[in-house]
């Protein structure tokens, strides 16, 4: 199997179990220019608000810096044995679909969480995501 294959396969089998009152909005599956894969999956939170897994295989600073609009980093944050770093623009004046981000990376993922929900929302999203990498 080739590299971008198994890459693919790997953001295909990712699968993370929520509850009937999230909603997804969008999910794709492609290759940008970068090289780098991303799988990305969109929900609307039972709050209203908006939460997206995005992992990227073989992603790099510059991905990363994409996806939480140049934020800098944060505070790392354990959730269920899984260290994430925190991007937070919520003060921002505009801070779009992405005023909060959390990142993490195993082996060749990088998965971020973006979005405007609330803190519970995310740590509930990034307890899902430490289940699926354990």
């Amino acid at each position: 199997m080739s590299r971008r294959r198994a890459g693919r396969q790997r953001c295909a089998d990712h699968r993370t179990p929520l509850p009937d009152d999230w909603s997804a909005n969008h999910a794709q599956l492609t290759t940008g220019s970068d090289g780098v894969t991303v799988w990305t999956a969109g929900f609307t939170t039972p709050a209203g608000d908006y939460l997206a897994i995005i992992q990227g295989i073989d992603a790099n600073a510059s991905w990363v810096a994409d996806q939480v609009r140049d934020a800098r980093a944060g505070a790392t944050v354990t959730i269920d044995g899984v260290d994430w770093t925190s991007y937070d623009r919520r003060t921002s004046s505009d801070p779009g679909n992405v005023a909060y981000a959390l990142v993490t990376t195993t082996d060749d993922s990088t998965i971020v969480l973006a979005g405007t929900a609330e803190d519970a929302e995310f740590a509930f999203l990034a307890t899902a995501i430490a289940k699926e990498l354990a």
